[in-house]
């Protein structure tokens, strides 16, 4: 490449970078087909490889139970007690509270003809 231009290597650069990302996309599109064409013949068969996955410790069970707890709170319109509103009680002090009054302080005077 020491004979290259810096354009020309550049454009080579440029040139390898573009199919090494459309290559891993091909493939992402590729395993994302087959799990769907699985999902469609096989549904008994898939959702044992997720089961078979899906981590079995007590704390990832706890996440998964509150965050279903959430996802139903939601749509049932429920707030969560835990949520707080953030600067609420700021906006409410400085609305009533008095502000000093600027006076504009005096500039240079400037002369206009005209």
């Amino acid at each position: 490449m020491s004979r290259v231009s810096i354009s020309k290597a550049y454009a080579v650069l440029l040139g390898m970078e573009t199919y090494k990302r459309g290559k891993a996309e091909v493939e992402h599109a590729e395993t994302a087909l087959g799990h769907q064409k699985d999902k469609l013949l096989h549904p008994k068969k898939v959702q044992e490889e997720e089961e078979a996955k899906r981590d079995k410790s007590e704390s990832a069970e706890k996440e998964r139970q509150y965050l279903e707890k959430q996802r139903g709170a939601r749509e049932k319109g429920v707030r969560d007690p835990k949520k707080r509103c953030r600067g609420g009680l700021t906006r409410l002090v400085t609305r009533f509270t008095p502000r000093k009054a600027s006076t504009p302080q005096p500039g240079p005077a400037v002369m206009r003809t005209g």
